[in-house]
């Protein structure tokens, strides 16, 4: 996934940025035992916060051992035990992967993506048998966002419902039974918010590349990123916060009790932070665990 998704480190307590250190390490454990060692490079912030709030979400606690880490040897790492349910996200990341990547190639971005392509094509095979309906919605609203890039869509609310409908039926992928009115907002604007900061954060790489970027299409005039972003700041944290808002109220209905300090610390303060971040004039380094 992005990497958007992400804690606001500075204002978390210690036990609550332990235990995602914990569930993020245990998801590249996770990720390399279902998917092989090459694939922990997908390891993210997002696919870690889908992890722990489905597990929060579905009142599934973690069990938390220590292992070895591949880049700490000798140095055994409070972990997350992976179990049903985070294979499951697993096979979701992986796809969403598949799709981002088979995305690059065709956005003139091949340089090393067709080779990765070659070496995802057998893990979303494996993904797919848990998750088929969830690739017709990949692939039809894929196949909705390139036809609106060649179209040079200029209308970004509905460009940016293709990655809510995706974020909306992973979702419902992973909580099943369980995914209702709610939790389809919750998705569905954390996906348009991960568009938005993918678009912000694209801004001279596309415009230098001469790749579609949907602010660009929409608020035209480019002539670098500060002025750009000067030029359209308001316009731009609009998009930002109101579906931070949504995103916020959605939560608020829910019973979130397992991890629930970490939780509330990325949806209140982590996106927000972000957004920050990405709207400054020249990028910043995103902070790192």
């Amino acid at each position: 996934m992005y990497g958007y998704v992400i804690p606001d480190k500075p204002n978390m307590f210690i036990k609550d940025f332990a235990t995602f250190k914990a569930n993020y390490c245990g998801m590249c454990k996770a990720i390399g035992k279902r998917c092989g060692l090459l694939m922990r490079f997908s390891t993210s912030y997002d696919v870690t916060f889908l992890n722990v709030f489905a597990h929060s979400f579905l009142q599934k606690d973690f069990k938390y051992v220590k292992h070895n880490c591949v880049l700490h040897p000798f140095k055994r790492t409070p972990m997350a035990e992976r179990d049903e349910l985070t294979e499951l996200v697993v096979d979701v990341n992986t796809m969403l992967l598949y799709y981002k990547v088979l995305d690059d190639v065709r956005d003139k971005d091949r340089r090393g993506r067709k080779v990765i392509l070659g070496k995802l094509k057998r893990k979303y095979k494996k993904a797919l048998k848990n998750a088929n309906a969830f690739d017709a919605v990949l692939k039809f609203e894929y196949e909705r966002l390139n036809a609106f890039e060649k179209a040079g869509c200029t209308r970004l609310d509905e460009i940016a419902d293709c990655f809510g409908n995706i974020m909306a039926e992973a979702g419902k992928t992973i909580l099943k039974e369980k995914f209702d009115d709610c939790t389809r907002t919750f998705f569905y604007q954390l996906g348009r918010w991960v568009y938005f900061a993918d678009a912000t954060d694209d801004l001279e790489k596309d415009f230098e590349r001469g790749n579609y970027n949907p602010l660009i299409a929409t608020f035209g005039n480019y002539v670098d990123r500060a002025t750009f972003i000067a030029d359209n700041k308001e316009d731009m944290e609009y998009l930002f916060k109101a579906t931070e808002t949504d995103i916020k109220n959605e939560y608020d209905k829910m019973n979130i009790t397992i991890c629930e300090g970490m939780l509330t610390n990325i949806i209140y303060m982590g996106l927000s932070a972000e957004r920050k971040r990405i709207m400054e004039v020249t990028k910043c380094k995103k902070i790192r665990l």
